[in-house]
């Protein structure tokens, strides 16, 4: 089913040099040819598309594989550009982070973002992924485990205030909108998943590490996140990259304002991503920010002031 797309295609895309807009169009123009949809699920596009696991994929610019399911819109896409489909997280973890720092991924699902932060931590630092989801947790293992990755450590938890068990719901459609906070879109299965208080959980994995960045997207959980991590918060971690999204956050009877007075309150510097595109370049830059955005869902940087060499890395 799709072989052409899949075996022939498929490797052909991954090598276009998407940063320059003629490149990102022609790739563009190919994928809604071949029927790969949008940023977000559609059943009866998703429907035409094999399900199960393929051929291991590497995902751009790490030097690591992954399987991906092309059922997924969100998968398909990392399959046929070899990257991840938030280019800006990308973007942001290549900034932030070095070689030898400490990366908590808090809501990692399949493992790219795991990937990524893996490729520029190395061997000398450490990567400590969190994935309550039982199906998708395995993904995540399999991967780390086929790329030998000894320094990358998974747990199939949740983080939150208490040491708890929570329902999961997650929808039928994709893995990554599985939330704590009850059903995002559509129909949804609900599991029982473990919520581990984050200030002892994360103190157990972390040990004597000084530089730490935290990325935290878990569908509406994540001010629960940063009130559980306690203590560590505002002496440990240097710098946060959140999934801000209103609507979720109310659920939790939090909001987007009050997630960012609640860090700004513990000495955390928010900033906002900017994307400025040319003919031959496309790049991102981290703008201090006052505010939350007046959009919809969007990723938003903290920087701890009392962890200065983040700060250092924005003009480096």
């Amino acid at each position: 089913m799709r072989t052409f797309e899949r075996l022939i295609l498929a490797p052909i895309m991954r090598m276009f040099p998407v940063r320059i807009r003629m490149f990102d169009w022609l790739w563009t123009n190919i994928y809604d040819r071949i029927g790969g949809g949008r940023f977000e699920e559609d059943a009866e596009i998703d429907r035409l598309w094999p399900s199960g696991l393929q051929r291991p994929t590497r995902l751009t610019p790490t030097p690591w594989r992954m399987r991906l399911d092309l059922s997924q819109w969100s998968e398909r896409r990392t399959f046929f550009s070899g990257r991840y489909y938030q280019g800006e997280l990308t973007a942001v973890f290549r900034q932030l982070l070095r070689d030898g720092d400490t990366h908590l991924d808090v809501g990692a699902n399949i493992g790219c973002t795991v990937l990524i932060a893996a490729s520029v931590v190395g061997e000398r630092g450490k990567v400590i992924a969190f994935e309550p989801n039982p199906a998708v947790y395995e993904r995540l293992k399999n991967t780390i485990v086929e790329n030998r990755l000894s320094f990358v450590h998974a747990l199939n938890c949740a983080l939150g205030q208490d040491d708890v068990q929570m329902q999961l719901h997650i929808p039928f459609g994709t893995s990554g909108a599985a939330s704590l906070t009850g059903s995002i879109r559509g129909e949804c299965r609900a599991v029982q998943v473990e919520v581990r208080n984050g200030e002892e959980c994360v103190s157990d994995m972390i040990g004597d590490s000084e530089n730490i960045f935290a990325k935290i997207d878990v569908e509406g959980f994540e001010h629960d996140v940063l009130k559980g991590l306690g203590e560590v918060l505002p002496k440990r971690i240097g710098a946060l990259c959140v999934e801000i999204t209103d609507s979720l956050l109310r659920r939790r009877a939090s909001s987007a304002e009050a997630l960012y007075s609640f860090l700004t309150d513990r000495g955390f510097r928010p900033y906002h991503l900017r994307y400025v595109r040319n003919r031959f370049s496309s790049e991102y830059y981290l703008d201090p920010a006052t505010a939350p955005k007046d959009e919809t869902q969007y990723d938003a940087v903290f920087l701890n002031k009392a962890k200065p060499v983040f700060e250092s890395r924005l003009t480096q």
